[in-house]
């Protein structure tokens, strides 16, 4: 997805007397490229992330000035600045470097004998070459998920990401709704790199690609302490845009070779949180949804149609919701009054329309009925988003 701004610069200060001179604590961004800008007012073809080198040419020398072109960098969401020293910013102003500081916002210093295209180069070409392995290891983890091939055959791509099989791996899918709507595919793409950064802020091995739409991320070491914190963060930052997000997490396995397995708990526990929306599920405590996700889809189908198939098929040709009833009544062991208060019914409609209900379907809703059309109703809640059968 992305590379950090720290693995981006390893190797510069002694290759290019690159030094930071400020704002240690946004070392951890996320660079999706880097520009050059010479302009006191910040393009606004800037569309975050980026890291922006400047030698002052446009006019940017002189404190005031300065300051206010870091800032609108920052309000820009830079990653990060590189101010090259010489005959146009001999030196950094102590408020910018106290600005810096104080807003997580690196600045670094470029000696004036190297050239600007020589490093700019250098990072680009990492960056891409960052991109290429991202693309490798997600492919490995589809074609070991998709095609059942042994993880043992992309060794060298998973060791170049630090997975190996001494570690714990634990993998997730999450999906994101805006009024009521999938909109995962749209918020990874613009937001990548802030999704890269949530969940890449510590030295775990990290895969995060996107499958239809459903974000998949598989981690190895991933502690409790560190999950919470990343889902508190992705949250506070979805919540201002109307976005939702529900997450489904495995078990955790040793190794590599459980990645399919992990693949298909993850998804189960991610419908399981769907249906009962909830921000977060987790395999081990989701109960019988594990049969019903695990099960074929042929087989499910075949199970809805002798159930409730035509249940189903009268209320869509007759605008009744037998179903809805039906399943309230199951889910509230018969209780009429639970029954009327879910639907916002008076008792005696619910005792009306089960009636109803046992004369055209020819039911006696008896332990038997009840049992068979418990999992059917689950089915459906499980597949209300389409992604089951």
């Amino acid at each position: 997805m992305a590379i950090t701004l720290e693995k981006l610069c390893e190797g510069c200060e002694a290759r290019y007397q690159m030094e930071l001179a400020a704002g240690r604590g946004g070392i951890g961004n996320t660079v999706r490229w880097v520009h050059m800008v010479e302009d006191r007012e910040v393009p606004d073809f800037l569309h975050g992330n980026e890291l922006i080198f400047t030698t002052g040419i446009g006019h940017i020398s002189g404190e005031e000035r300065l300051t206010a072109f870091v800032r609108n960098l920052k309000e820009r969401d830079a990653c990060g600045v590189v101010i090259n020293i010489g005959p146009y910013i001999s030196h950094i102003p102590r408020n910018v470097l106290e600005y810096c500081d104080d807003n997580d916002f690196p600045i670094f210093t470029l000696p004036w004998r190297v050239h600007v295209i020589d490093i700019t180069y250098d990072f680009c070409s990492r960056i891409i070459e960052n991109q290429r392995s991202e693309i490798s290891l997600a492919d490995a983890f589809r074609s070991v998920i998709r095609e059942r091939r042994y993880a043992s055959e992309y060794r060298e791509v998973f060791a170049a990401a630090g997975f190996t099989d001494d570690r714990r791996l634990r993998a997730a899918a999450l999906r994101f709704e805006q009024k009521g709507s999938f909109v995962t595919g749209r918020i990874v793409r613009s937001n990548s790199e802030k999704l890269w950064h949530i969940f890449r802020s510590d030295s775990s091995p990290t895969a995060l690609y996107p499958d239809r739409e459903t974000l998949i991320l598989f981690k190895q070491d991933w502690e409790e302490a560190r999950l919470t914190a990343s889902l508190e963060r992705l949250e506070k930052s979805c919540a201002p845009a109307g976005i939702v997000f529900h997450i489904g997490l495995s078990e955790e396995r040793t190794g590599l070779v459980g990645v399919p397995e992990l693949y298909q708990q993850a998804r189960a526990a991610l419908l399981h949180a769907e249906a009962g929306d909830s921000r977060r599920a987790e395999y081990r405590q989701i109960g019988s949804d594990k049969l019903l996700c695990a099960a074929d889809g042929a087989v499910l189908r075949d199970f809805l149609e002798h159930t409730v198939g035509a249940i189903l098929r009268y209320d869509r040709e007759h605008g009744t919701e037998f179903g809805r009833l039906l399943e309230s009544h199951i889910e509230t062991d018969g209780s009429v009054a639970s029954v009327a208060q879910r639907l916002g019914v008076h008792r005696n409609t619910v005792n009306y329309q089960l009636g109803r209900a046992k004369k055209v379907f020819s039911l006696t809703l008896d332990q038997t009925e009840r049992a068979e059309l418990m999992p059917a109703f689950r089915i459906l809640k499980l597949n209300e988003k389409g992604q089951l059968l």
